[in-house]
């Protein structure tokens, strides 16, 4: 075995082959918000907080964009789903 195979080989070994996908969710809009909206811990503001989020997360898992392809290098792949959105509509 040449010396440059070897080095390719023990540089390999460092290597890591595991991917995680990373899904980006950001809380919501919520169309009657307002500057309160950081302190509104009402039980209907948490509750329209947790409906949308949980819509959100509903959406991501229904697209599951971690299985599209990818770069097989790629470690860590972050999916925002809100980007994802923005994009389709242009």
């Amino acid at each position: 075995m040449g010396a440059k195979t070897r080095i390719v080989q023990d540089l390999a070994e460092y290597g890591c082959r595991t991917q995680m996908h990373v899904v980006r969710l950001l809380a919501p809009r919520l169309d009657n918000e307002n500057h309160t909206k950081d302190i509104d811990f009402s039980a209907s503001g948490i509750r329209q907080r947790w409906e949308a989020g949980y819509a959100d997360t509903v959406r991501a898992l229904q697209r599951a964009a971690w299985d599209d392809d990818c770069d097989p290098l790629e470690g860590v792949i972050l999916h925002d789903p809100e980007a994802e959105v923005a994009l389709a509509a242009e």
